[in-house]
């Protein structure tokens, strides 16, 4: 059994000892979709860059505890019409590192006051087990007797469709399903588990309230699936958030599957974005953990920053950057 689980730990299948998604999850996914759809990009109407950092379980009772980072940037074409973006992504997790680098270009079509955007991204993975620095291994172990560094293609593809009020969104960010127990000759693995999943995302928000009201209420949900899990069914991510004078976010929301041991849902998030200035957006999200690992665990942190260029050749009314996502 232990071979397994540090099997698991090796391929980097995200979020550790987690059922329902193998990449990285990041809590405030409603204010960067890029990371998630390719058809996201250029979606904010002007070049942009936003950095997501997350610290999971944190304490010191979890050495290794997954901990992740994303950056994102993308930009409109001239004629608005086409959009690309690029995306890299850093993982951590016991003693895996893993490290992804996207490519991503949208093609956008006006409808009314909306856009349907078509978006596909190309890219790879390369996984690094460093156990020189852990401890969490047993170094009689076969299967880990050696340093194994592994370059794995991706690609994927998405749909968004939004407006300055809602979006509507679903994805494929990751398509390859490969084996990494053969790639790695790992033969006494189960191919079931060391393995990488196609991954499925559907994502919905909206923007409640007129446009000079001083409160406005935006809900949004994460629709996530994994082939190949135990339950055949997805897990959500439920947020509730409060926008104040255009310019202060504050909200909360509720996380299902994942580690949960005992209850339906597994963590209890809350979370704020500010608008230092019509560029400077950042961000703070906490999550509380409601299984059996709260005993051992502070929760998870994770910070935002985005930056908008080029806002001033925009003729905006208000504070915000244009779009409410």
């Amino acid at each position: 059994m232990r071979k397994v689980i540090f099997t698991f730990l090796f391929a980097a299948l995200g979020i550790a000892l987690t059922y329902a998604q193998q990449d990285p999850q990041f809590s405030m996914y409603m204010f960067n979709g890029q990371y998630i759809n390719p058809a996201y990009v250029g979606s904010r109407g002007v070049l942009d860059m936003t950095g997501l950092y997350r610290y999971q379980w944190a304490g010191q009772n979890f050495e290794g505890s997954p901990q992740s980072m994303s950056i994102g940037l993308n930009t409109p074409f001239k004629k608005q019409q086409y959009a690309i973006g690029v995306y890299t992504g850093y993982d951590h997790i016991g003693f895996v590192d893993m490290y992804n680098l996207m490519g991503q270009f949208a093609y956008r079509i006006n409808v009314k006051k909306s856009k349907i955007s078509l978006g596909v991204q190309a890219g790879f993975y390369h996984y690094n087990n460093n156990k020189t620095s852990h401890t969490l291994f047993d170094p009689n172990d076969e299967i880990f007797a050696e340093e194994n560094v592994l370059f794995t293609p991706n690609i994927g593809a998405g749909i968004h469709v939004y407006s300055d009020r809602y979006f509507v969104g679903a994805s494929f960010p990751h398509l390859l399903n490969m084996n990494l127990s053969q790639k790695l000759q790992y033969a006494a693995t189960n191919s079931d588990v060391n393995r990488q999943y196609r991954h499925f995302f559907a994502t919905a928000g909206v923007v409640i309230g007129k446009e000079t009201s001083t409160v406005k209420f935006k809900p949004t949900i994460l629709l996530k699936y994994v082939q190949g899990l135990d339950k055949k069914i997805p897990d959500f991510d439920l947020n509730a958030n409060f926008l104040f004078v255009d310019r202060f976010w504050l909200g909360a929301g509720v996380r299902t599957g994942g580690n949960r041991v005992g209850p339906y849902f597994s963590d209890i998030v809350g979370m704020f974005e500010c608008l230092i200035t019509q560029q400077l957006r950042v961000g703070y999200s906490y999550d509380y953990v409601l299984s059996d690992l709260s005993n051992y665990t502070h929760g998870s942190h994770e910070i935002m920053l985005g930056y908008s260029f080029g806002y001033q050749k925009k003729k905006f009314v208000n504070v915000r950057y244009g779009t409410y996502f």
